[in-house]
């Protein structure tokens, strides 16, 4: 497995491969073995990418699985980012990676791991095949840019005050490839959009989405109102993201903490 470049060996969870085997796992598995960084994990630098044939990748590996990253296919169009499951190898499909990758290879390990639940890794290829299409966005370069930057606020975003915080990958070079646009032109739309506060640029931290500036922005800017649901949508979203993460660490925490005090009463 090491011998191919960009895998590394047990460098993922089966729990961040799919948290949904939570429920599989209980309380006591899900605790150590579900944290267990047992998976290998292909990094992949940003660019156009040619998926490696799957037996390359290891025997039976069958999906991979977003970690890290952005990923846009072309046809049909959609964007893939942490979570997201894919199965590229049995299309002609066109991808680009936007940022830097790391995918979670779901393979024999995975099975192996999983060995109560042969289900999994057949849901997750499940998921693969259910990826939607999204349909590209009209207008000008900004108004693409604005809603390139909700969607992954409403899927990747984290709550940051008034605004959604995007991945800290998710720059103008990102987007140019996301939208398959030039550099400039996008960087000059995020500017654009920096400027009437829309968006929000935050140095190290990257950019944000400002959930109550579309209504403030200059008279004429088309679809103001849609402008503002659209981003108090992705606000909530991100809010709903963040409270359900924030309950999941502090079960896992107390879950290790009750395991670790059964062991010591059987000892």
């Amino acid at each position: 497995m090491g011998a191919l470049a960009g895998v590394t060996a047990a460098s993922a969870s089966l729990l961040e491969a799919d948290p949904t085997l939570a429920r599989m796992l209980g309380p006591w598995e899900g605790a150590e073995r579900g944290h267990a960084l047992i998976l290998p994990v292909l990094s992949v630098p940003a660019g156009h990418w040619e998926p490696p044939d799957r037996a390359v990748l290891g025997a039976g590996t069958v999906a991979l699985v977003v970690l890290d990253g952005l990923l846009a296919v072309e046809a049909p169009a959609a964007t893939l980012g942490p979570g997201d499951v894919l199965e590229p190898w049995d299309s002609r499909e066109s991808w680009t990676a936007c940022t830097p990758l790391r995918l979670v290879l779901i393979g024999s390990r995975f099975v192996h791991a999983v060995e109560a639940g042969p289900g999994a890794a057949a849901r997750l290829v499940a998921r693969a095949r259910a990826r939607p299409a999204q349909a590209a966005a009209g207008g000008g370069i900004d108004e693409r840019v604005l809603a390139a930057l909700w969607r992954i606020a409403g899927r990747w975003g984290l709550p940051d005050g008034e605004a959604v915080a995007l991945p800290r990958a998710v720059d103008a070079r990102a987007l140019a490839a996301l939208l398959r646009l030039g550099e400039p032109e996008v960087a000059g739309a995020v500017a654009l959009l920096v400027v009437q506060g829309t968006v929000v640029r935050r140095p190290g931290r990257g950019l944000s989405v400002h959930a109550g500036s579309a209504t403030s922005v200059p008279f004429g800017y088309s679809r103001e109102r849609r402008d503002d649901l659209r981003a108090r949508g992705a606000q909530q979203l991100a809010i709903a993201r963040h409270a359900r993460a924030e309950y999941t660490s502090l079960s896992e925490d107390l879950q290790g903490e009750l395991a670790r005090q059964r062991r010591r009463r059987g000892a």
